[in-house]
């Protein structure tokens, strides 16, 4: 089926690029730009000529809100590696201090 109208190819369009896009599979993606995009034309009163502003404006809209989410994953994945490499260093001190017993305890024996 051939789009006929803005909508129909944004709509095209989005689906055959959005597969594994930001918010998930593509096809949710897909979903969440195109109620965002409905919404603003019913808040606009319903005029039409303003399919691709108004689809344009969703997308804009579902990324900004998946902002605050993907940097609180970077920083998690922050804090984690922060996190593995004091405990690397820890360990590593451990097992100099526990080297540096062993050889006192040689002396002593």
């Amino acid at each position: 089926m051939k789009p006929r109208n803005l909508i129909q190819k944004c709509d095209a369009h989005t689906e055959a690029t959005a597969i594994g896009g930001p918010n998930g599979s593509g096809n949710q993606h897909h979903r969440c730009v195109a109620a965002a995009a409905f919404a603003l034309y019913e808040r606009r009163g319903r005029q039409d000529g303003h399919d691709l502003e108004d689809w344009l404006a969703a997308e804009q809209l579902i990324l900004l809100a998946d902002i605050p989410k993907r940097l609180e994953v970077l920083k998690r994945t922050e804090r984690e590696a922060c996190l593995r490499r004091e405990n690397a260093r820890l360990k590593r001190l451990v097992g100099e201090r526990i080297l540096e017993l062993k050889s006192t305890e040689e002396v002593w024996a």
